[in-house]
Formats: structure tokens, C-alpha cells, sequence
């Protein structure tokens, strides 16, 4: 039987993707080889609170209540194959895919699943209506239904969530295959392959590149395209010390906490996407005045990070970090957009200190619905670099200061 490494050697002068294999980045290959060497593992299942799902979901808690303790990728996909029969069994679906997607670690995962579910009368043929369409026009028309307010777009579900949606409902065999794009593949793809696509924004076209950048390298590769997927994906939850990389015991949490693969905003009142005026300063402090809301929102973690600052230790490190930065009032930014509390988050003092005064590039928003997304981009990116800066940190730590410390 020829190795792994003999079938990706050949594999592309087999189906004629020579170019594709010559265009693979280094550190795709490596990735992949670094799996295959491993033997294929399987993404490792994820805890959830199943009861607090089934309590927050009465209607659907018979379906809840079948699912395992751990949710794998295969077990969801069963009951996504299952979305098109009807409105219902598409709720049904999209409860396990949230489930899953939110796992054990973030609190608010259900009050946000049920305000997706709220925004519209019509949610449940909406979602049905995705399913069909993922089944019978594939990947493309079904990103391009959930994007479409006149079709399927529910508010508040985004592409992070969107995309999970249409790879557990297309089924396997379908081609170009749906894949997930969510803030841990597009950081990764923009650090690691100099490859930029948006997680935040729909583009119907930025996703069809995704797939066909996706599907080159994995055929170059000789995988399937969701494994490359799972690959990337993996990697870089463990890097950010997520749930998603590695087997973790579960641990008691707040229920309202930042999660790891979205924005602290969607706990904030009305989404974070009113103003809420300006945090009050009380004594002048954090800890003791303009930080507390922000604290709560967060979850009692820093933002960036997910420092716990519900002990006293963690209390102590607390401030805030204004998004986009007080300076860029200068520049032309509303005042009363950038001193309001939707542009706070809970931050730890080192974390607060990372790149918070980086200029924002780019047009002036001109609305309170565009500045929240030009926020929510500068999260992101920002989350991205200062995980990459602490990496980065605690390995010079490791090095130079406790070289017997592990991670």
C-alpha cells in the first residue's frame, strides 16, 4: 500500500491539479502532514449543557434530549440531514448545529440562538428553505439564500454560524462542498497562507473563492475538502486554547461569557447595536464604576484573552478598551459613538495594552448600523493579533524567565 506522502505526490498528475499541488502554501502542507502522520484523528466531540438548552428550548426539548452528551461532527450532521423534511425538523437541526458550535464553554450560546429564532415570524421555513436549497443548488445558493434578507437571512445569524448550518445539512458527497468559515479559519487562512477572506461580512463571492481556494489545495493534497477544513480549524482553537482543539474537562461558567468563536457584543443590550450612552464614572475607576457593565456583558472575562476576572486576582487586572480607539474622534468618528458603552469591552491590563492605538483604515461610518460592523471587524482582527502577541510572549517567558513552565 503506498504511503500518504506517494498519494499526495501523485495524486495531482492523477486528476490533472498540477498547478494547484505547485500553489499549496508551505504551511498547509505541513499542516496536513502533521495530521496525516497522526493517523486522520476526528475533531474530538464537545461537551454542551444539554438541560440548559432543552429548558430554554421547550417545544424542541424531545429532540434535545436524544442528543449524546458529547456532540461530534458526524452526529450533527445526521440530524442536519434530516432539516429539509420540515420546518420543524430544520429548528430541530439548527438547535444541535448552535449547540454544537457554542459547546460547553459559552454561556449565552442558547439566549442568542433564541433571538435568531425570534427576529422573524417565518424563521422555521426560512431555515427549511435553506435546507432544501443547500441539498438541491448546493453550497453557493445556499450561502447566497442566508445572505439575502428577501430569502432566508435571519438577524443575528451571521457567516461564522451560517456556514456551520450549510455543512452539516449538504450532504458529504455533494461538490463544491460547503465548508465552515468562521473567525478561527479566516484567522488562520490570513496568518498562516496570507489568504484573506471576511467571517464577519456576507460575500457571496469571498465564500465561492473560499471554496475554490479550499478545494484546490485539498485535491492538491489528495484529502477531502472539510478535512483541509477541520484542519485549520483544529489548529487554531488550540492555539487560542479553545475548547474546539483539544479534549478539556469541562469547568462551571458564567452564563453570559465571550465566546471564543464570536463577538461579546451579541451579549450586550439589544446585540450591542443601540447606543447605550456613555458608561458612568462614578468613582473613576474600572473596577468600581465604568468597567462593571462592561464586566457583566463580557462575562466576567477579559474580551481578548478570556482572563477570568470574577476571582479577586482577575478583578484587579480589570479595564476597559474602547474598540475603536478615543483618538479616532479625531479623525472625524462621532463622539457619541465612540465614548458609548457598545464600544467598551472588558479587557485585562496586558491585553489593554496591545495595539489601542492602532488608527482604524478606512471610510468614516456614516451610520450607527455601520459603525457597529466597522466595530466588530476591528474585534476581530485585533482578538487575532493580540492572541498571536501573547503566544508569542509566553513562549520568550517559557525561554528566558521559567523554561520548566508548560502552557
Amino acid at each position: 500500500m503506498p504511503s500518504w506522502r506517494m498519494v499526495m505526490r501523485f495524486w495531482p498528475s492523477t486528476v490533472g491539479h498540477n498547478r494547484a499541488m505547485n500553489e499549496v502554501p508551505n504551511s498547509v502542507r505541513r499542516l496536513v502532514e502533521r495530521w496525516l502522520d497522526a493517523g486522520r484523528p476526528a475533531q474530538p466531540s464537545i461537551a454542551w449543557p444539554r438541560d440548559r438548552w432543552a429548558e430554554d428550548f421547550a417545544t424542541n426539548a424531545q429532540a434535545l434530549t436524544r442528543l449524546p452528551d458529547r456532540l461530534h461532527r458526524a452526529g450533527v450532521r445526521a440530524v442536519g440531514a434530516e432539516a429539509g423534511r420540515s420546518p420543524e425538523h430544520a429548528v430541530d437541526a439548527f438547535l444541535t448545529v448552535m449547540a454544537w458550535g457554542y459547546g460547553d464553554s459559552v454561556g449565552y450560546g442558547p439566549f442568542r440562538t433564541g433571538r435568531i429564532l425570534r427576529s422573524r415570524p417565518d424563521a422555521p421555513l426560512r431555515l427549511h428553505a435553506v435546507a432544501r436549497i443547500v441539498v438541491t443548488a448546493g453550497a453557493i445558493a445556499g450561502y447566497q439564500a442566508l445572505a439575502s434578507p428577501a430569502l432566508s437571512r435571519l438577524e443575528g445569524l451571521g457567516p461564522a454560524f451560517g456556514t456551520k448550518l450549510l455543512y452539516f445539512w449538504q450532504p458529504t458527497d455533494a461538490r463544491p462542498r460547503a465548508l465552515i468559515l468562521d473567525a478561527f479559519v479566516a484567522g488562520w487562512l490570513g496568518r498562516e497562507a496570507s489568504f484573506r477572506v471576511d467571517a464577519v461580512q456576507w460575500s457571496v463571492e469571498g465564500y465561492r473563492r473560499y471554496l475554490t481556494q479550499m478545494h484546490g489545495w485539498a485535491a492538491a493534497l489528495g484529502i477531502d475538502p472539510d478535512e483541509l477544513e477541520m484542519c485549520i480549524f483544529r489548529d487554531e482553537a488550540s492555539r487560542r486554547g479553545s475548547q474546539w482543539g483539544r479534549e478539556i474537562a469541562p469547568r462551571p461558567r458564567s452564563r453570559i461569557e465571550p465566546a471564543a468563536d464570536g463577538l461579546p457584543f451579541d451579549a450586550y443590550p439589544e446585540g450591542g447595536r443601540v447606543l447605550l450612552k456613555k458608561p458612568v464614572w462614578g468613582q473613576g475607576t474600572a473596577r468600581r464604576s465604568y468597567g462593571v457593565k462592561a464586566l457583566e456583558w463580557c462575562g466576567h472575562r477579559c474580551a481578548y484573552c478570556g482572563l477570568d476576572m470574577s476571582t479577586f486576582e482577575g478583578w484587579l487586572q480589570l479595564s476597559i478598551d474602547h474598540v475603536i480607539p478615543q483618538q479616532m474622534q479625531s479623525a472625524g468618528y462621532p463622539a457619541e459613538w465612540v465614548l458609548d458603552a457598545i464600544n467598551v469591552v472588558a479587557a485585562c491590563l496586558a491585553c489593554n495594552g496591545y495595539f489601542n492605538r492602532d488608527p482604524v483604515i478606512g471610510e468614516i461610518p456614516t451610520t450607527i448600523e455601520a459603525f457597529c460592523d466597522l466595530r466588530d471587524r476591528v474585534f476581530l482582527e485585533r482578538r487575532a493579533r493580540i492572541i498571536e502577541r501573547r503566544t508569542a510572549e509566553r513562549e520568550w517567558f517559557q525561554d528566558h524567565i521559567k523554561p520548566d513552565a508548560r502552557p
